[in-house]
């Protein structure tokens, strides 16, 4: 978790449940780098403190991420298929 420089208790709180926290005051976006840069995962997700997510919000941006990617190559096959016969 990236603190940008919050003048609330921001980073005391997302002590007890972030895996690691870095305070570094910034821009939005210089922020967003600073943790993408120290992140271990695969998956990157961002989003801003005053913000409240749906329940399901990771799960769902993964799928429509993944049938975006997807979609291009199923479409050139269905239409492949389509033209043999």
């Amino acid at each position: 978790m990236v603190d940008g420089g919050s003048t609330d208790r921001t980073a005391d709180v997302a002590e007890e449940y972030a895996y690691k926290v870095i305070v570094e005051p910034s821009p939005v976006g210089a922020a967003r780098n600073i943790g993408a840069k120290h992140a271990k995962g695969n998956i990157l997700a961002f989003i801003d403190a005053d913000t409240i997510a749906c329940e399901r919000w990771i799960e769902e941006s993964l799928v429509r991420s993944t049938l975006t990617r997807m979609l291009p190559e199923l479409l050139a096959q269905r239409f492949r298929m389509r033209d043999r016969n």
